[in-house]
């Protein structure tokens, strides 16, 4: 019996593998899938049909190249890998179960992922909510990715949660297309400092596509370094700073610190729409408050190319003081930000092709910046090999040349190609 238990065990793996190989696609069929549920049992061999019912048994039979499912419901077990790591070419991955809504609701001063050392780890589809978290005393406890290599966060939605998302001393870690809002301080009142993301040091760090907003400490603070490689791009950042405690972090903030032994290098900022930060109560008139996008301080060439940044409550592009050094500002719109367009305290700064008057946005009330097909930053940026797609992975250029702001082509030109102004008929 125990030969032919073990047998049809095999055999049913086999087959639920080759239907998530039909479902899926065939990068499921890398590594061994388990799969967690509500209605599991940990005694199961943690098959779709017979899933486990912890965290901690999925994890336990994890290894490099595996992927553990976990099927929906709300789930306040820490989910802790116990320091199981992937290797080169074989991410371990933990995934919300295609089409189930999976929420992470952590009860105390816990963490819902435990932020051990996240080595090749992929986290994806999870919701991770901290409306349970305990915040009556001093500390984070929002995601944190520290002396990790190789971390991805991709389609999760991060909200309520006590802190922010902290990263230290890793390198090669990917937030792509999550929401982050919402984040409260330790009295659950909207405070100082708790920024949507907070990158303190490390090398490779991706950024994109992400919706970041309603965040009471700023979008994001890359700060105070050293960073190398740091890549912003694609992502919305809007409605932070909801109060006034921080001011220099508006929506986006590259902020190097030499006292801190920081010297950020090889940023690239571009494709982000940057939009109403800073406009909770006690805005501080005259001191650079939330500007859209901020470089500053021991920063060496950074580049901030065809972002859209509006309605903000500093300057809307800021390069601060004269230890910010070789900064590119390309292509940009700028309009609508309380204390300007473009402030430039830098030194070797290239600042040309932005566009600070009216851009003819589609519908700026409802927030929509889009052009329209009359609009000035059709056709006025300049060529840039290095930013080939829009916002909306829309091919650059699509007429003579770039398109200034996020959004590449006015409206009319998504259902038609624009003729070339050159053409001459004889």
């Amino acid at each position: 019996m125990n030969h032919l238990s073990k047998f049809l065990r095999t055999l049913f793996r086999l087959y639920e593998a080759l239907l998530l190989l039909a479902l899926f696609g065939f990068s499921s069929a890398q590594g061994a899938s388990y799969y967690v549920a509500k209605t599991g049992n940990d005694s199961n061999p943690g098959t779709l049909s017979q899933p486990f019912e912890s965290f901690a048994q999925g994890v336990s039979a994890l290894e490099p190249g595996d992927t553990l499912y976990i099927r929906g419901g709300i789930y306040t077990e820490k989910l802790d890998l116990l320091k199981k790591t992937g290797v080169p070419g074989k991410q371990i991955t933990i995934a919300a179960y295609p089409g189930d809504t999976v929420t992470l609701q952590p009860v105390g001063r816990t963490y819902a992922i435990v932020p051990r050392q996240l080595d090749y780890v992929t986290f994806d589809g999870l919701i991770w909510d901290g409306i349970n978290m305990d915040r009556s005393g001093n500390g984070v406890y929002g995601p944190r990715i520290i002396e990790s290599k190789h971390t991805t966060f991709q389609n999760m939605e991060f909200k309520r949660i006590w802190g922010m998302i902290y990263i230290s001393r890793s390198t090669h870690t990917i937030f792509r297309n999550c929401k982050i809002h919402d984040f409260l301080t330790e009295t659950g009142v909207p405070g100082t400092r708790y920024m949507g993301i907070y990158a303190h040091d490390g090398t490779d760090l991706l950024i994109e596509g992400n919706d970041i907003y309603n965040n009471p400490g700023g979008g994001m603070q890359i700060q105070p370094g050293p960073w190398r490689n740091v890549i912003i791009r694609n992502n919305r950042v809007h409605d932070n700073l909801t109060l006034s405690n921080q001011p220099a972090v508006g929506g986006i903030l590259v902020w190097a610190s030499l006292h801190s032994g920081g010297l950020i290098t090889d940023a690239q900022i571009y494709n982000n729409v940057v939009y109403n930060n800073g406009l909770g109560a006690g805005r501080i008139v005259g001191k650079n408050y939330a500007p859209g996008i901020n470089i500053s301080n021991a920063t060496d060439g950074a580049k901030v190319w065809n972002n859209t940044v509006y309605g903000n409550s500093g300057y809307g592009l800021s390069v601060q003081n004269s230890t910010t050094t070789n900064t590119v500002v390309q292509n940009n719109i700028s309009f609508e930000n309380t204390d300007g367009a473009v402030y430039n305290g830098g030194i070797g700064s290239v600042i040309d092709h932005n566009l600070t008057t009216n851009p003819r946005f589609i519908n700026m009330a409802e927030f929509d910046f889009r052009l329209q097909s009359n609009s000035p930053a059709i056709d006025r940026g300049v060529a840039l090999t290095e930013v080939t797609m829009d916002i909306l992975n829309i091919r650059r250029p699509k007429g003579e040349t770039h398109d200034i702001g996020a959004y590449e082509g006015g409206v009319s030109d998504f259902s038609q190609p624009r003729p070339p102004k050159s053409l001459v008929i004889d």
